[in-house]
């Protein structure tokens, strides 16, 4: 009984409830009928309570009526922006969302229209920037093609890398590229059977501590400003957070690759030991010496790289449990781990003797003194001769260190021992090397790694009469790049690319590698543009590099694989590129310190031609045909528009030098003009931290 009372009085409560509400919006109802009542006669009588009521509704509703127009209008209007924008993207080939690329194709646009002066080759920093963005646009539009299952991409791990960091490597002591077939480096070989050998890569700045410093910033000497060996270099301090080995060990959280990072070796740069933690897990620093001292035992240096790069891979195995037994599949993948090693090998001992160190059983056993083995034939160009028609600061008038360094190493009487010597000190690299993938393979990891092998500079052998590094002669700027990318389509691998890659390019690759933005300041190319850009459908092959290419062709008749040539091309790679020597503050060179002993120079590099500067000695020019003449035996702007003889035609040859045409002194003149003028533009795109 109690409880049907009870459900009496609730249904009451709720009936009396639900007409009260009937009746509020009745009323309610009836004032908004009144108010837009045009029926209504103006002179109806009304209390004046009523008419403020009324009034006071009105103006309520008709100003919630006004914004809602507004609001709806202000919609319509954006919705036809974007429309606009979305088919004028669409007619200007644009993907959806990319802001960046219109804004920069209009800036282009009206740049042009105010430069139509401006000379035709010269590559601004818009067209570039357009091609980085576009370059960056497709390679994300192919991944997500690829993109893992939700359950396959938990599994998926980031790419490991490892950087093998030689010094004092000129291009031929290398194996594959060595014309006479003596140096051996089978280890090294082999990652470019696997991988892409570069053919024309060079370096920048061609001394030890700039090129590194270059490494670490991807920037020339000009901006990151490390000018002298141990110097604090201004522009790390200042954004050492944004270049390459602290970007990489930083967190997801803060814009990094979350890599587990290790150094062993010649560093040669900033050693503040803040700094260093903020770059690296491990390191180990040393070099200067052939032989050192480890725990109270004479240790050879390279193998203390081996031994050192291998426990660090051995820490990061065991401290992420990687391929044990203990890692499920709900785990989340190891963290990825970024090792470089630096060898000091092939650095010769500055001012002392014997220059190179090697192990006896390496020098023994692959390199014996002749009759054992056959003599290493000199260079082309290291002949009296060739020194003698140096320019006078260079050669006979000079205290060039060059020269100084050239006696009791690569003169005649000196030249088989330390040739041989350091030679063997490059197979030593080479087998450490081999250990250390060998490594990789043992802890399962290696098919997950990328390996790349490089130089800080090249190196003279007696070329000109000199030795070592710095100027801008082919022995001293182009050094050997190997890449090995588990990422590079398999018709790719085992080939060879001539395009102009640069130092400078190195971090830029190494952070695309590892899905980080490179800084804005850097200055270099993702080199994997060059390799990694799926080929488009519907254009014919020219000329594949490859036997296997044209097999893959006619497998898969609707994928074009294209040479590395046409890569080159289609991905609007630099033909040209500026060299530089100069450790003085202003950007023409005339405070460098060292005139007359290593003296400042610039120079202009394209395939056909090389434009060199020496900014000390009242701007002396040089001109040489690098397609003709590959060893810089052949200045024809001194030769030719300086008098000394009115053609050099196809009787011209020596050692490789000028042949198999003519050349006249009004072809030079048209060539010197546009070298120079060219000069200057990318000089200046270079030293003001332009994109390159």
């Amino acid at each position: 009984m109690k409880l049907f009372m009870l459900f009496v009085i609730m249904v009451g409560i709720i009936s009396i409830c639900l007409l009260h509400n009937y009746h509020y919006h009745h009323e309610e109802a009836q004032e908004m009928l009144l108010l837009f009542d045009d029926s209504t006669p103006p002179d109806t009588p009304t209390t004046s309570t009523n008419t403020r009521k009324h009034t006071r509704t009105r103006q309520k509703v008709t100003e919630s009526l006004r914004l809602k127009q507004q609001q709806l209008e202000y919609q319509q209007e954006f919705l036809q922006k974007q429309k606009l924008i979305r088919e004028q993207r669409q007619k200007q080939g644009f993907s959806p969302g990319q802001k960046q690329r219109q804004k920069l194709q209009s800036q282009l646009q009206s740049k042009q229209k105010n430069n139509n002066n401006t000379d035709t080759e010269t590559d601004t920093d818009i067209t570039i920037a357009m091609k980085r963005q576009r370059d960056r646009t497709l390679r994300k539009e192919q991944q997500q093609q690829q993109q893992p299952q939700p359950q396959q991409q938990q599994q998926q791990q980031q790419m490991n890398i490892i950087l093998f960091y030689a010094d004092d490597w000129t291009m031929k002591v290398l194996g594959k590229l060595d014309p006479h077939k003596i140096v051996q480096t089978p280890n090294i070989d082999e990652m470019a059977n696997n991988g892409m050998l570069f053919t024309n890569n060079c370096v920048t700045t061609s001394v030890c501590w700039a090129s590194r410093s270059t490494l670490s910033t991807g920037t020339y000497l000009g901006v990151h400003k490390h000018t002298m060996p141990f110097d604090e270099a201004k522009f790390e301090t200042k954004h050492w957070k944004e270049t390459l080995y602290p970007k990489m060990k930083s967190s997801f959280r803060h814009g990094g690759g979350n890599y587990y990072t290790g150094l062993f070796g010649k560093w040669h740069k900033l050693e503040i030991g803040k700094e260093l933690d903020q770059a690296f897990h491990e390191r180990q620093l040393y070099y200067g010496h052939h032989w050192e001292d480890r725990n109270g035992q004479l240790r050879h240096v390279t193998d203390l790289n081996q031994e050192d790069s291998i426990q660090f891979l051995e820490k990061w195995h065991t401290k992420f449990n990687v391929g044990s037994s203990q890692q499920t599949q709900q785990q989340k993948p190891p963290r990825p781990f970024f090792l470089t090693t630096a060898f000091f090998a092939t650095h010769a001992r500055d001012g002392q003797l014997p220059s190179y160190q090697p192990k006896n059983e390496t020098r023994l056993a692959m390199y014996p003194d002749w009759p054992a083995s056959k003599h290493v034939p000199t260079p082309p160009t290291a002949t009296e001769r060739h020194y003698t028609e140096l320019p006078p600061f260079l050669g006979q008038q000079s205290n060039n260190e060059g020269r100084t360094r050239w006696l009791n190493r690569f003169e005649p009487k000196d030249f088989q021992t330390n040739i041989k010597d350091m030679y063997s000190m490059a197979t030593e690299v080479d087998a450490a090397i081999g250990a250390i993938i060998a490594y990789t393979k043992q802890i399962g990891v290696y098919n997950n790694t990328m390996l790349i092998f490089t130089t800080d500079n090249g190196n003279l052998h007696g070329e000109h009469g000199l030795a070592e590094k710095w100027y801008p002669f082919e022995e001293s700027i182009r050094v050997p790049l190997v890449i090995q990318d588990p990422r590079m389509p398999k018709h790719r691998r085992g080939t060879i690319s001539d395009a102009w890659t640069l130092n400078v390019d190195l971090a830029p690759t190494i952070l695309g590698a590892a899905s980080i933005e490179p800084a804005s300041f850097m200055q270099g190319r993702d080199i994997s543009d060059l390799y990694l850009l799926q080929e488009e459908e519907g254009q014919q092959l020219q000329q594949p590099q490859q036997e296997e290419e044209r097999k893959l062709s006619q497998s898969s008749p609707s994928v074009v694989l294209f040479s590395n040539d046409e890569m080159k091309k289609k991905m609007k790679w630099r033909h040209d590129w500026f060299y530089e020597f100069n450790l003085g503050t202003q950007k023409d060179g005339l405070d460098h310190p060292w005139k007359m002993y290593i003296d400042a120079s610039f120079a202009l590099v394209t395939d056909e031609w090389k434009y060199v500067q020496w900014p000390q000695h009242d701007g002396y020019e040089q001109l040489f045909h690098r397609s003709m003449d590959p060893y810089d035996e052949w200045d024809l702007l001194n030769t030719l528009l300086r008098n000394r003889t009115n053609t050099l035609g196809s009787n011209t040859k020596s050692n490789g030098g000028i042949g198999g045409g003519e050349v006249n002194i009004q072809t030079t003149k048209k060539i010197y003009d546009r070298m120079k003028k060219r000069f200057q533009i990318v000089k200046d795109r270079a030293q003001d931290g332009k994109l390159i």
